[in-house]
């Protein structure tokens, strides 16, 4: 008998490799965007000019304080890119398995949020729809 909402096995099948090879990708992509801080951590510098402003400036001047904010957010990245594996292969405690869910579901929307706004915003300056100061990063 099919579980409950499905309409055979192979749709339970299905779903859960969709949600399985979803989860990889954003693992990789995650760990992708964490390898761009671990690169700055070390003292890189390409494309540092996409953060922009003082924080550009503190960056290329090597400031102690960027530099343990950057590793802090390599860590914090590569938690996020696990989420998606753990939510989906349920790894960890039972009684944690729920909360993993809520974050990975949460990082997820906070995420495509921020991407949305940042694309939103990007594309109405291109078009003219706002204009910024010449100076503007």
């Amino acid at each position: 008998m099919p579980a409950a909402g499905y309409r055979s096995w192979n749709d339970a099948m299905t779903r859960s490799a969709l949600a399985s090879a979803a989860a990889v990708a954003a693992a990789v992509v995650g760990g992708a965007f964490a390898l761009v801080s671990v690169y700055w951590g070390l003292g890189g510098t390409t494309l540092l000019d996409t953060v922009g402003g003082s924080l550009e400036a503190q960056g290329r001047a090597g400031s102690a304080a960027i530099v343990a904010v950057v590793w802090l957010s390599v860590l914090l990245k590569l938690i996020a890119a696990g989420l998606p594996l753990a939510a989906v292969r349920g790894w960890g405690p039972e009684r944690s398995r729920r909360l993993i869910r809520v974050l990975a579901w949460l990082a997820g929307v906070i995420l495509t949020g921020y991407g949305l706004l940042l694309t939103s915003v990007g594309l109405l300056v291109q078009a003219g729809a706002i204009t910024t100061d010449p100076s503007a990063d």
